[in-house]
């Protein structure tokens, strides 16, 4: 099989307006063509995209497979662009969505962001489009299993300073906890990275005592 049918056979598996990556295209490219260098890989890519119209650059590194409709062609899907970049490629997670935009999902306070907050090790990394990001650096590795954890810690933080005006403040985190199953030990074990008496206060005030909110 060619560079071109490798590529062509990776595109086609491939959602309509998904993200797709030059690295994961490469990899694929790669593993049925061992040895292959990138710049040779590169200059193949493009001359796909050229012959491809559906075929779209998004930015460097960056592609999807556009559809037509009655207004021109469908853009990327961007709330997966972000997913993807940011948060998780499906297999690891090392980022998710935090401060003042989780907290209005999850109904703590009504302030409407103008931002969407995600705390991320992939802070240098930029996506080009119209969506407004505030990128935050974690204050410990992103995992799969520590994520939940995270987002309660940071909301027990509250480093933005965000007024909580729902009525019950403490049961919305108790069903936060409840329905993702988090433990109040690794809740103690991973409060320490945030170095706050502030988090200990408020996490033994969860627990049982009165919840003091922002």
């Amino acid at each position: 099989m060619t560079i071109t049918e490798r590529i062509g056979e990776y595109v086609a598996h491939q959602d309509e307006r998904a993200p797709i990556f030059a690295d994961e295209i490469f990899a694929h490219v790669a593993a049925g063509i061992p040895g292959i260098r990138r710049d040779k890989f590169n200059t193949y890519l493009a001359r796909y995209a050229l012959k491809h119209p559906g075929f779209v650059r998004f930015q460097k590194g960056i592609y999807f497979k556009s559809v037509p409709t009655p207004f021109g062609y469908a853009g990327i899907k961007y709330d997966e662009l972000i997913r993807r970049v940011y948060i998780s490629d499906g297999k690891s997670v090392y980022g998710y969505e935090t401060g003042p935009s989780l907290m209005n999902k999850l109904g703590l306070t009504t302030q409407l962001p103008a931002h969407t907050y995600i705390a991320t090790e992939k802070v240098h990394f930029s996506v080009d489009g119209g969506r407004s990001l505030v990128l935050t650096r974690p204050v410990k590795a992103v995992c799969g299993d520590n994520f939940r954890y995270l987002q309660l810690l940071d909301i027990l933080e509250n480093r933005f300073n965000v007024r909580f005006d729902a009525v019950d403040v403490k049961n919305i985190l108790r069903d936060f906890i409840k329905r993702h199953n988090l433990e109040f030990e690794t809740l103690l074990y991973h409060a320490r990275a945030y170095k706050s008496a502030r988090v200990y206060e408020r996490l033994a005030a969860l627990a049982g005592e009165k919840y003091a909110a922002s």
